[in-house]
């Protein structure tokens, strides 16, 4: 592979990057900043009906993010939930952790 055909696309973090087989272009799989409920679901092996249920009684710990009409989860918020217990919203909310994944240091700023 000559240094003129090659193409690489650089992307913050992920797997190997694997050659692919039919072009001299480099793949890098890229994890997404944020989710909506669908793609939720699928990571915690629920339906999308169950993450917004969730969500609207305060079950699920993380607030979504509004973005163009649409709610949209923070992927690295919901990994620090799910390694915190799944704690329900307000517990969240109210932890280190929680305060923290959502950009706040006190519950004053909130």
């Amino acid at each position: 592979m000559s240094e003129q055909s090659q193409e690489m696309v650089l992307i913050e973090q992920g797997p190997e990057p694997q050659q692919s087989p039919s072009s001299d272009r480099i793949i890098i799989a890229v994890t997404p900043l944020l989710v909506n409920a669908t793609t939720l679901g699928q990571m915690l092996g629920l339906s999308k009906s169950s993450i917004h249920k969730m969500d609207n009684n305060g079950e699920l710990g993380p607030v979504p993010v509004k973005l163009g009409g649409r709610r949209l989860w923070r992927t690295e918020e919901i990994s620090r939930w799910v390694m915190a217990g799944c704690l329900g919203r307000s517990k969240w909310m109210d932890s280190a952790e929680g305060r923290e994944a959502q950009g706040r240091t006190r519950k004053s700023e909130w």
